[in-house]
């Protein structure tokens, strides 16, 4: 078994109304992992790369912007010094509804898998295959649709459901997730069981969690181990 990563925090940038770009303050320490999600109205609109900060650099590790869809995508940055920022996300096309948050994770093992899946009916999930022990997992959904989702169950993963970060509704209706400890290492579905009816896009991204006696990701190495 491992230790799953430390969630130091969850800041949203706001997943409703057209202001570009859309910011959101994170302070960070050496060796924290970012993951900022993003989404959009529909695919006439789409989002550029992250930025701010200090030798942040920015990684997608997952994206889908099909038609008639509300676009969803998954950034994924190392952090090489402490600092507090500001992530701003603004739109690479379009004048459409935008949206944002970034997590800090920290005691980690870097990043792990990702995937993505799409349906115009029923509800969204997605196949992802962790590939540590105890990894956290980020996911986000775009409902181009707008079935409401004030009332919604998220399927579990390692016996719980995950902690609900963002439900927004706007031109589309956009959710922001995470489980915290997806348990052995294997194959997962993350998603929703309810509302039913949407026009889904799904992303999600593996956080690995750390083997006991392994050392904790840091950049350029690791550091320390866990006992």
């Amino acid at each position: 078994m491992a230790t799953p990563p430390t969630l130091v925090g969850y800041t949203s940038g706001g997943f409703t109304g057209t202001t570009s770009p859309k910011t959101a303050s994170v302070t960070v320490a050496v060796g924290d992992e970012l993951v900022c999600v993003g989404t959009t109205e529909n695919n006439s609109t789409t989002l550029a790369t992250p930025t701010g900060g200090t030798s942040i650099t920015w990684t997608l590790k997952a994206s889908l912007t099909g038609t008639n869809l509300a676009p969803v995508y998954i950034w994924t940055a190392p952090v090489t010094s402490a600092q507090t920022f500001s992530v701003s996300v603004g739109r690479s096309s379009g004048t459409g509804e935008t949206g944002m948050g970034v997590f800090v994770w920290r005691n980690h093992n870097g990043v792990g898998a990702a995937n993505t899946a799409t349906g115009t009916t029923g509800t969204p999930s997605v196949g992802l295959t962790t590939t540590a022990d105890n990894s956290a997992i980020v996911t986000v959904n775009g409902d181009w649709e707008t079935v409401d989702g004030s009332a919604r169950t998220w399927l579990t993963i390692n016996g719980s459901g995950p902690t609900n970060d963002t439900y927004a509704a706007g031109s589309s209706s956009y959710y922001v997730a995470h489980y915290s400890d997806a348990g052995a290492t294997g194959a997962k579905t993350v998603g929703m069981s309810t509302p039913a009816g949407q026009h889904w896009q799904i992303a999600a991204v593996e956080i690995k969690g750390v083997a006991s006696g392994a050392g904790v990701q840091k950049s350029g190495g690791f550091f320390g181990a866990i006992s």
